[in-house]
């Protein structure tokens, strides 16, 4: 399988499911149509980042070439290191029926989307605009199997509406310095260390927040046929080796 985001939180959530799969990054044209939806949006660009990404490993496998090396990365410690062996993937996921999975995320305040802020000062701005409301994140996911005519397995979009505290100058002024708003729609993480702490109630799929829908892609993606390596824990086994004895009465 291929994850074509570069987000480290969707590939660790992937992970921890226990997916294994490369990363292969599309870059696309993110720009919302005039008076575009948020929900039509985010569909439509996890769609498009599939797709892209489809046509680039089919345009890789048509040219076998030794200094061919597609930009996939491997999260595992088993990430394809020469061209041939990155040729030869690509291959197998343009005419083998390789499973390519896509995301993307936005945040919106009454329909109108806030991307990532392009300075300390208009991170600042967003944040103190989403304090005292209650805002929409939506992320959309689209599933393509990359043949020799890549197509759309399934696609969706789950919404979750977040409420923020009232205006707290001095959290923002602290979250904003660290620099983790920078890169984030909305100026902020539901992860992050500072972030979170001025969130005041979730409604809806916290990973949903967190940029993927974790449990709806589990399903999404062991109905079309992917293998999980998720640990089996057998509950008449201690978890560590000092589990608490039993208690006897006297």
């Amino acid at each position: 399988m291929i994850l074509a985001s570069q987000s480290p939180r969707r590939q660790s959530l992937l992970a921890d499911a226990g997916f294994c799969f490369d990363v292969c990054v599309s870059h696309i044209d993110e720009t919302p149509y005039e008076g575009e939806p948020p929900e039509a949006l985010v569909q439509r660009l996890a769609q498009e980042k599939a797709f892209a990404v489809a046509q680039h490993l089919a345009h890789a496998a048509d040219i076998p070439s030794e200094k061919e090396v597609i930009p996939c990365n491997n999260v595992e410690s088993t990430a394809p290191t020469s061209a041939s062996h990155a040729t030869q993937s690509a291959a197998h996921a343009a005419t083998g029926g390789e499973l390519i999975l896509a995301a993307d995320t936005v945040v919106s305040l009454q329909n109108v989307i806030l991307g990532k802020p392009s300075s300390s000062q208009e991170a600042k701005h967003m944040l103190r605009t989403l304090c005292g409301t209650t805002h929409q994140v939506s992320t959309g996911v689209a599933l393509v199997r990359a043949d020799i005519v890549p197509h759309l397995i399934d696609s969706f979009v789950d919404t979750a509406h977040v409420s923020f505290f009232e205006r707290d100058d001095a959290l923002i002024d602290a979250y904003v310095a660290s620099n983790d708003p920078l890169d984030k729609a909305g100026a902020y993480g539901i992860q992050d260390q500072i972030g979170r702490l001025l969130i005041k109630e979730i409604q809806g799929d916290f990973y949903t927040v967190m940029g993927l829908p974790i449990a709806r892609v589990y399903r999404l993606l062991t109905a079309a046929g992917e293998q999980t390596q998720l640990t089996t824990y057998h509950v008449d086994e201690p978890s560590c080796s000092k589990a608490p004895q039993p208690h006897h009465a006297r």
